[in-house]
């Protein structure tokens, strides 16, 4: 399973680095591969920089499972639309989302379950 978390402000310990609040204004996004076992197997971070038009683009071309975002905004829609699954967090950071995803607290668009219980 690859998930997609849009970040904007890193942080040195990645899991406390700002997920976007504003989809305009990512710096960059990470890449969280989780294993049929549900362990995290790889984290890798991309540079948008000025390419913030280019974002859906961008993440359909990285074949997520899940996008998780921060706020619903024209590019969650575009996503939706396209058929990757969006979850809304109302946490702040990495870990905070991930955490959410784990506990079932993200809201799943389109509607339907994801299930993380197994993921450390």
């Amino acid at each position: 399973m690859r998930l997609i978390f849009p970040i904007g402000e890193l942080k040195s310990d990645l899991k406390l680095s700002k997920i976007s609040e504003n989809l305009e204004k990512v710096k960059f996004i990470a890449i969280v591969e989780i294993s049929d076992l549900g362990l995290v197997t790889d984290i890798a971070l991309l540079e948008v920089g000025g390419e913030v038009e280019l974002l859906p683009e961008i993440i359909m071309e990285l074949e997520p499972d899940i996008f998780v975002s921060y706020e619903v905004s024209n590019i969650v829609e575009v996503l939706v639309g396209n058929g990757t699954k969006v979850a809304l967090t109302s946490s702040d950071t990495l870990y905070g989302a991930f955490r959410d995803l784990l506990l079932g607290r993200a809201r799943v668009l389109p509607k339907g379950e994801v299930s993380l219980k197994f993921a450390n």
